[in-house]
C-alpha cells in the first residue's frame, strides 16, 4: 500500500526533516511489530502507513524551548514506534472510548494511539484527541495546539 503524503505546514515539515523524516520515507515495520508483538496491523492499514513513514522518528525538544504544550503537561518529545513501552493497561482506554486503538508512539509522558479511522489520541491517564488524522496531529504537536480532553481515563 502506498504511503499517503504527509501534508503539514512548512515549519512542521522542516522539524520532521531535521529529525530524519523525508518525503516518500518507507521503512520496514516487521521488526517494530515483532518487538511490540503487534499482530493486528492488518486491521489498521492507517497505522501501517504511519509506522512506515514515521516509525523510529524521535523529535526530542528536551534541550530546547520549542516544546509544545498540552493542557496537562509539557510535551518535550514525540517518538514514533519503536519508543516507549506497550502497557497491558491500554485496553482500559479502548473500553473507555468504545474504540479499538493501535499504539503508534509517545508524546511526552503520554502514549499515542490511533483508531481505525486514523484519529490520533494521547493518554497518560486522561484521554485526549491530538488530531483528526496524523497530519492534523503532527501540525498540532509540533506547532503547539492544545489537546482536546475527552475522558478522565477512568
Amino acid at each position: 500500500m502506498p504511503i499517503a503524503p504527509i501534508i503539514c505546514s512548512p515549519h512542521v515539515v522542516e522539524v520532521l526533516q531535521r529529525y530524519g523524516w523525508f518525503p516518500d520515507r518507507s521503512i520496514e515495520i516487521q521488526a517494530i511489530l515483532a518487538e511490540w508483538q503487534l499482530r493486528e496491523i492488518a486491521r489498521y492499514p492507517i497505522a501501517a502507513e504511519v509506522l512506515r513513514s514515521l516509525g523510529g522518528i524521535d523529535i526530542d525538544y528536551t534541550q530546547s524551548d520549542d516544546a509544545t504544550l498540552c493542557p496537562f503537561a509539557r510535551v518535550d518529545r514525540v517518538a514514533f514506534l519503536p519508543g516507549g513501552q506497550r502497557e497491558e493497561g491500554y485496553q482500559y482506554r479502548e473500553r473507555n472510548l468504545g474504540l479499538k486503538l493501535f499504539p503508534i508512539g509517545d508524546a511526552g509522558d503520554a502514549d499515542m494511539f490511533l483508531d481505525a479511522s486514523g484519529r490520533v489520541y494521547a493518554s497518560f491517564g486522561p484521554i485526549c484527541i491530538i488530531g483528526d488524522d496524523i497530519d492534523d496531529a503532527l501540525n498540532g504537536l509540533i506547532a503547539g495546539r492544545k489537546w482536546v480532553r475527552i475522558s478522565d481515563g477512568r
